[in-house]
């Protein structure tokens, strides 16, 4: 993720919809990939870094 935002891919503030925007059920990775274009991979990946801790 450090690598995407250093390359301008993802800001704090795009990562941070994204989050909200997988919690809330509004949009697919695949979604999510096309409206940040991404690859779904990478959507993966940013949302497994940004797990919130159950329990």
């Amino acid at each position: 993720m450090a690598v995407a935002r250093a390359r301008g891919k993802l800001s704090d503030r795009q990562v941070k919809e994204l989050r909200r925007m997988v919690d809330t059920g509004v949009c697919s990775a695949s979604d999510l990939a096309e409206v940040f274009s991404l690859s779904r991979p990478t959507v993966y990946r940013t949302l497994q870094r940004t797990m919130r801790p159950s329990g």
